[in-house]
């Protein structure tokens, strides 16, 4: 299958140098003690990165039967193992609370707080039955983790927040061009140098593609069961790319079971196209001492070095 067709540019196999924790049977949870002391006792140069914390490579996310939004968690979960530090998670736009409930079911070892912004109730005066459940039940099955609802827009939530705050953040809020480009620019800042920022909803219809010149290379929204085809999303995949030009980034994005020769041919692993792909990226971490080639970003140890890595320079889209 013509496998770069899937990313940005026909770059996504210069990527595969990212890694991700794989759960291994009988191994230990990400940041248990017995994990930490591994990691506190060694230095980098005595104990490779593949010996501390077993790998996954990128191709999880080039696999349209493995690539899906929730595997993201991986690299929270590398980066508990490889620092001992424990992630604070930001869903903008939580709806139901589906996703944050699979995130925290999988990977709650690696978080240490998770936030929720969701105004539902101060727009329409009631959150979705759903989400009201799980905000009364999540302190209780993940007692160890720090939660928060804050019930405003991004404008004002994301004044809460002091900068680089975030490991990762997940945007799935309001799909117009505008909202997007609102919430990226609003918790850019927020993230942390080297964190993962990530959303929903980045696709096109035939149409959607056709009428803009910037939508020529999104990836297919796909069929809806008895072949009617899914609405995409302009304005969210135009705001991404455009916010990713202007830092010089590389965007990525899940497969979610597509795969197939021609883009606008996909088939899926499933009968029916599932859920739309989530685009990523990562922030670079420009506070090295020095820089190599091409620049290496990602998280680092108290000690200043770099335990992972994506292998990827600034690229320009």
């Amino acid at each position: 299958m013509g496998r770069p067709q899937f990313a940005l540019g026909g770059r996504f196999w210069v990527f595969t140098a990212i890694c991700a924790i794989v759960a291994a049977v009988g191994y230990f949870s990400a940041c248990e003690s017995e994990s930490l002391s591994v990691v506190q006792a060694t230095s980098a140069e005595e104990v490779p990165l593949a010996v501390r914390c077993p790998q996954d490579v990128m191709e999880i996310f080039a696999d349209p039967r493995t690539s899906f939004r929730e595997e993201l968690g991986r690299f929270i979960e590398f980066k508990c193992c490889a620092t001992g530090e424990k992630s604070v998670v930001l869903e903008v736009g939580v709806w139901r609370g589906d996703f944050a409930d699979t995130l925290l079911t999988r990977y709650s070892d690696s978080i240490k707080e998770y936030v929720m912004i969701e105004p539902a109730q101060k727009l329409v005066g009631q959150l979705t039955r759903e989400l009201q459940r799980r905000l009364e039940e999540f302190p209780e099955r993940f007692p160890e983790i720090k939660f928060r609802w804050i019930n405003e827009l991004s404008l004002d939530a994301a004044k809460l927040f002091q900068d680089e705050y975030f490991d990762w953040i997940y945007i799935d809020g309001l799909h117009t061009y505008d909202g997007v480009r609102t919430d990226v620019t609003l918790f850019w800042d927020k993230l942390k140098a080297g964190g993962l920022f990530s959303g929903h909803d980045f696709s096109m219809s035939r149409a959607e593609a056709r009428a803009d010149p910037w939508n020529t290379i999104a990836p297919w929204s796909g069929m809806r069961a008895g072949g009617k085809e899914k609405f995409g999303f302009p304005g969210s995949y135009k705001a991404v790319v455009q916010h990713a030009r202007k830092h010089g980034l590389q965007v990525f994005y899940t497969l979610e079971g597509r795969y197939g020769e021609s883009m606008w041919q996909l088939k899926d692993t499933s009968k029916v196209f599932r859920n739309n792909p989530s685009w990523f990226l990562f922030k670079h971490d420009y506070n090295v001492t020095e820089i190599t080639t091409p620049l290496e970003y990602g998280w680092r140890d108290h000690n200043g070095v770099l335990i992972f890595s994506s292998g990827v320079g600034p690229l320009s889209l």
